[in-house]
């Protein structure tokens, strides 16, 4: 195994194989880090007594007071133990798009994309918002708002990154 331990999917302490839910579970550690400005388990020495403890008693790292409940609810779904509780990549980026919904109003078509159909990266698909409900952004602290409008401003960076690098391909095999 070769990485930064709080970073490492609990499954592949367990010899289990490197899935793309093993990234997805890194996600999660990076989305609290966002919340604290702070490397995960900063007080810990990473060692195999920190690995113990995040593979058999299930240890995460603490978010920062006043983190949202959905920002927090989508990166203990990332950091689950179980990879096949884990999102993938479209439903985190469907969850971003929601929030972005919220604080915006509208999505941009340049910000909607499928990453899992490539072709769609230059067309507009729909975008289920039917529990859009569930934040409240006007009755949000003035950090938790902040907190929003960081992760819509990451999310952008992330989507440009995304366009900018990803150049589709096309293989023929002949059998």
């Amino acid at each position: 195994i070769h990485g930064v331990l709080p970073y490492i999917a609990p499954e592949l302490f367990q010899k289990k194989p490197y899935t793309k839910a093993s990234d997805i579970y890194s996600f999660g550690i990076i989305i609290v880090e966002m919340t604290t400005g702070q490397r995960s388990f900063n007080d810990y020495k990473f060692d195999i007594d920190l690995a113990i403890m995040i593979c058999n008693f299930g240890l995460r790292p603490k978010f920062a007071p006043g983190t949202p409940d959905c920002y927090v609810e989508l990166a203990n779904q990332c950091m689950s133990s179980d990879p096949d509780k884990r999102p993938n990549v479209r439903e985190i980026i469907n969850r971003l798009n929601q929030w972005l919904f919220i604080i915006e109003g509208d999505i941009e078509n340049e910000y909607d994309i499928d990453i899992e159909n490539k072709s769609d990266i230059e067309n507009k698909s729909d975008i289920d918002i039917e529990n859009v409900s569930d934040i409240d952004i006007e009755n949000m602290s003035d950090q938790s708002r902040n907190y929003l409008h960081t992760l819509k401003n990451g999310y952008r960076t992330f989507v440009s990154l995304y366009k900018k690098f990803f150049k589709p391909i096309s293989i023929n095999i002949e059998m």
